[in-house]
């Protein structure tokens, strides 16, 4: 299956690329424990591949239902005609079972934050941040932003952000700081 319709032809590789691990993670995570979705915010739209969005509509319908352990049997008898199809498409129980098994519910923060990050770049991206042009810290090191925000968290991601807004607030404020003590002084010489 792959990712949905125009995904791929939207967006540029490096942000595509690392999605199918993280988003499998993620579905591996709520299925080893259904009431991670209770706590967490995660919606259908946050999944960008087939595969995870029918893993996930699967799963959330199920913990719907009242169910906080996942089987194959549990599934089976909830899952109706149309549903089981897609469901067994994309690998059915058995991938779903794999996938729970790759990951640590001790990790569930991280894992669950990775998709967060992940979505907060591609929205970054469509609001046109330079997320692959090259930029310059404050040491003059060059960095392509978004290797450096694979590396946070989205927290850090939005920090980043909220100081380099606020840097370029300071250098406004500095210049009509300059601008307004030169006025005053030409204003002061017709006094």
């Amino acid at each position: 299956m792959g990712y949905i319709k125009g995904f791929e032809d939207k967006y540029p590789k490096e942000l595509v690329d690392v999605r199918m691990n993280i988003e499998g993670s993620v579905i591996g995570l709520l299925a080893k424990d259904l009431l991670i979705i209770d706590d967490s915010n995660i919606k259908v739209t946050d999944f960008k591949s087939e595969e995870g969005r029918i893993y996930y509509k699967v799963l959330r319908d199920i913990r719907k239902k009242g169910f906080v352990s996942l089987d194959e049997s549990t599934l089976l008898a909830n899952l109706s005609g149309d549903i089981l199809e897609k469901f067994d498409s994309v690998g059915g129980y058995d991938q779903l079972y794999n996938l729970s098994t790759i990951v640590d519910v001790k990790n569930s923060e991280s894992i669950l934050d990775n998709l967060q990050r992940e979505n907060i770049l591609l929205n970054l991206y469509d609001k046109g941040f330079g997320l692959l042009k090259p930029m310059t810290d404050d040491n003059g090191k060059e960095y392509i932003p978004l290797n450096k925000f694979r590396k946070m968290n989205s927290e850090n991601i939005i920090s980043f952000y909220e100081i380099e807004l606020n840097k370029e607030l300071k250098t406004f404020y500095e210049k009509i700081k300059v601008i307004y003590q030169k006025e005053f002084e030409n204003a002061g010489r017709y006094i």
